[in-house]
This record gives C-alpha cells, structure tokens and sequence, in this order.
C-alpha cells in the first residue's frame, strides 16, 4: 500500500477498501502510535512470565485500543531480510495478555493512560540475540572486532 495519504486523526476502528482489479477489504484498523519494541531477552520476555507478580492485571487486561504484532523468528544468516511471511496484530485481552513482551506491555498501558489514542506494538526482540545484531553495520564500524 505504498503512497501518500493524509494525516487521520487517531482513533478507530476504521475500514480501508483498496480497489483496483478486485477489491480488498481491511477491517477493525486503529490510527495512533506505532512503537518497536527491539532487544534481547529483558524485552522479550512474556507476560506469562509474569503473571504471578501482577496477577490482577494479568486477569483484568483488556484494552482493544493496545495491540501487538509479534514479528515471526526466522534465521538467515546469509542475508538481511526485507520481509517476513506470517503474524498479525493481536488486542490485549486476558486470552492474548500471555503472548505480550511484559516491558512493552507496561509501556503500552502507560503511554495509552496518558495520551488516550492506540498504541502499537511491533515485537521484533529475540533472547539470546548478541546485542551487535541491533546496531547497523555504519554504526559498528567504530567497533571493527564484530563487523
């Protein structure tokens, strides 16, 4: 869907129909903030993980307006990849809570309690990953012992 599009307000939930030679229909689609949500096991970590120490948000969660995509593990290392197969974005909810990165959860709750417009989570962290995998090779030219 490359092109330009004005500004929309953040709310929803909104529909997109995409037309051209057939006709394609979006649903259930929410304008707000976008967050990545990167790293090693800290962020990874799941709010399964975590539900004994906050068991009632743990039960209680439930905010359509909070959602995460978890970007699916592949391994290449041959090659940077520009695309993935799979995944979609999922609301919080006591059945999906388990699923969410526990530190972007709490961030999620937090900036939607200020701000009141959806939040995004693109959950690309993977534990146990060296953390050179999360700098750009410009930036680790100054460290030329993990190029």
């Amino acid at each position: 869907m490359a092109g330009q599009y004005s500004a929309t307000k953040a709310g929803g939930p909104h529909q997109i129909t995409i037309k051209a030679s057939n006709q394609l229909v979006i649903k259930d689609i929410l304008f707000g903030d976008v967050w990545v949500c990167s790293g090693q096991s800290n962020m990874e970590l799941p709010m399964e993980r975590l539900k004994d120490a906050y068991p009632d948000i743990y039960r209680s969660a439930k905010n359509p307006m909070i959602r995460q995509f978890i970007v699916p593990k592949t391994y290449d290392f041959n090659m940077e990849k520009e695309d993935f197969s799979g995944g979609s974005w999922m609301e919080v909810s006591p059945t999906t809570i388990k699923d969410f990165s526990g530190v972007a959860y709490f961030f999620a709750a937090k900036v939607y309690e200020s701000e009141k417009i959806p939040i995004g989570l693109v959950n690309s962290a993977l534990g146990g990953s060296p953390a050179q995998s999360w700098i750009s090779e410009t930036g680790l030219k100054k460290f030329p012992g993990y190029l």
